[in-house]
């Protein structure tokens, strides 16, 4: 069965999470979010702002406009290494100068496909938006996969890759 790394960059926390943990539901709307380059999150309306690099996405939870746009957590997932080394790096390296701590040492790079968050300041504070955090990281990391996963099995049919 495949699975994900799962891991917390400022508090260690880690695990495994298998693609059962997330409905089909989810995962279509969560890769409609991915294609559009983020938006409101349901059902609170907090902000999801992605990007795209080759195999890996990163991706930025905000508080809704209403409670203040407060960033909450970045979020990094890595389908291959190629791109996912030097996401690992970066993540690392924000979430160090943001916080001035991290658990998870720079050469710690968990095997792909990962996903690593850190949490901000604000999201550690807020026990209810670490719970629905995870739930997101969960959700946005798997879809991200199955994407990966479709787009390089349209490419090797012939389709239309992108080059991801």
């Amino acid at each position: 069965m495949r699975y994900l790394h799962h891991v917390r960059l400022v508090t260690g926390y880690g695990g495994r999470s298998t693609r059962d943990e997330v409905d089909d539901q989810a995962i279509a709307r969560f890769r409609s979010l991915i294609a559009a380059g983020g938006g409101a999150l349901e059902p609170d309306g907090n902000e999801l702002r992605v990007e795209v690099s080759g195999r890996c996405l990163t991706a930025t939870v905000h508080r809704s406009a209403e409670r203040g746009g407060e960033l909450l957590a970045t979020i990094g997932v890595a389908e291959h290494s190629r791109c996912g080394a030097a996401l690992w790096r970066r993540l690392h390296q924000d979430c160090v100068v943001k916080l001035g701590r991290v658990t998870m040492r720079r050469d710690e790079v968990p095997p792909e496909p990962w996903s690593a968050a850190c949490l901000e300041a604000g999201a550690e504070a807020d026990a209810a938006a670490m719970r629905w955090l995870g739930d997101i990281e969960r959700c946005l990391s798997w879809a991200w996969l199955v994407e990966v996963e479709q787009r390089t099995a349209a490419r090797r049919q012939g389709g239309q890759g992108d080059g991801a």
